[in-house]
């Protein structure tokens, strides 16, 4: 059982990463889709659709070390993974963030410090273990979207195509996870994310998969959206994620003028987009794709903090009563004041067996509840999150690359640890030995 001075030690760390997307990986990848290909050609089969054109991301051309801590990433999954309105697969978004505490191992002195998983994590069984996997991918992708791509904003792509009221078909067998984007320049990326602690030729596999679920979205102007495939190794000794872009064959700026969006705007037109090919849709109500993007976006973020009802009060659409169920009576919200201004959330004590009381809160910036429960527009949005990023960015140093915060702070017998992250959210472990 890991003290709390090593729990704390393993959280706070800042542990290097390295990121890939060399003419090599893409190389690599072409061969899989080129064996793929060959195996189907022999049985006779046409070979899936797959994106075939693949290009390195320049800034991360032909690798870069990163550094992040486990705290941020637990932070991460846990705004990704929780839904727009609770239900029994979460239950809440703590279980995101509670479970994995333990799964990462102690800084040891006098060596470089790469991101590990602990021997405990890497001995769990064959299933917990792909869970693991995927749940650090989707932290380290939203950490890389946040912080280098600058689009903290997410949403479902599965959520997206299964609402009714967004219209649009799936049509392959498989889904890619996440659309990020950010207001008000609103670039969109359409994410694609996986993890595996196997072997790099399971990484190549899963890009390659990526490469097969991945669709291409077309704006009302003729722009299509960028995306991404990103596989995470977790080595026995390290860390390693490969990043690849596949450009479509149109404009790719996707720029979508999210500071024009109308949200009490109610004349929905019923076609929202139409498929014209396989793997691509035309956005045809391009305001309206736009504003119920912000909307499950935010609705994301109210059911992190635990304001489960104002989420459901704000999405769009009509909700089946059998989701409305696990949604959570409405009540007094808690306030937490940092050095970067005053957050709104859920504070959570969290039982367990040993002599450790824990604590978690996520909050959101009161000023951008206040938006969003009011489904207020996305340039006052805008106007909060530009001098709250510039601070939160100062805070780290001038030579920080990226925008995020996290500190300890030691308060009696009760040490407290804190994740800001540039999306306005918050996420602060309270750990304490009981006397």
């Amino acid at each position: 059982m890991p003290t709390v001075a090593d729990w704390i030690s393993a959280l706070t760390t800042e542990y290097e990463v390295k990121v890939v997307s060399s003419p090599q990986l893409i190389s690599d990848v072409v061969a899989k889709q080129n064996r793929r290909i060959a195996e189907f050609a022999a049985k006779k089969l046409p070979p899936p659709a797959m994106k075939q054109t693949l290009t390195p991301i320049s800034q991360f051309s032909p690798s870069d070390t990163i550094k992040v801590a486990p705290l941020t990433l637990l932070h991460a999954i846990g705004r990704v993974t929780t839904p727009c309105i609770p239900n029994l697969a979460d239950i809440s978004s703590t279980w995101a963030l509670l479970r994995y505490l333990w799964a990462f191992e102690l800084p040891s002195s006098g060596t470089v410090e790469r991101l590990r998983l602990s021997s405990v994590a890497r001995e769990i069984d064959f299933h917990q273990k792909s869970l693991l996997s995927d749940e650090l991918g989707i932290g380290i992708t939203y950490y890389l979207m946040t912080n280098f791509f600058a689009t903290p904003n997410v949403i479902d792509v599965d959520i997206a195509l299964r609402t009714p009221t967004w219209n649009l078909d799936r049509v392959l067998p498989t889904i890619p996870d996440y659309i990020f984007f950010d207001t008000p320049t609103g670039t969109l990326h359409i994410v694609e994310c996986k993890g595996n602690q196997t072997t790099y030729s399971n990484a190549l596999d899963q890009l390659r998969r990526g490469t097969e679920q991945v669709p291409s979205i077309i704006t009302t102007t003729g722009q299509t959206t960028i995306a991404l495939i990103v596989a995470t190794y977790l080595m026995p000794d390290r860390t390693e994620v490969y990043i690849i872009d596949h450009p479509g064959d149109d404009n790719r700026d996707g720029r979508l003028p999210l500071e024009s969006l109308d949200n009490n705007d109610s004349n929905r037109p019923p076609p929202k987009a139409e498929k014209i090919s396989e793997s691509t849709w035309k956005i045809i109500d391009y305001k309206r794709f736009v504003n119920e993007l912000v909307q499950f976006h935010r609705a994301k973020v109210l059911t992190f903090i635990g304001a489960d009802a104002e989420a459901l009060r704000i999405i769009p659409g009509d909700v089946p009563e059998n989701r409305t169920r696990f949604v959570a009576k409405e009540s007094p919200l808690d306030t937490v004041r940092t050095n970067l201004g005053v957050f709104r959330g859920v504070t959570e004590s969290i039982p367990n067996r040993h002599e450790v009381e824990v604590q978690l809160f996520r909050g959101v910036l009161d000023p951008l509840y206040t938006i969003y429960v009011s489904n207020g527009a996305t340039a006052e949005e805008a106007r909060i999150l530009k001098p709250f990023r510039k601070h939160l960015k100062q805070s780290q140093g001038t030579n920080r690359r990226v925008g995020y915060s996290f500190f300890t702070k030691k308060e009696r017998n009760r040490t407290l640890l804190q994740s800001i992250s540039t999306d306005g959210t918050v996420f602060q472990i309270s750990l304490s030995e009981s006397k």
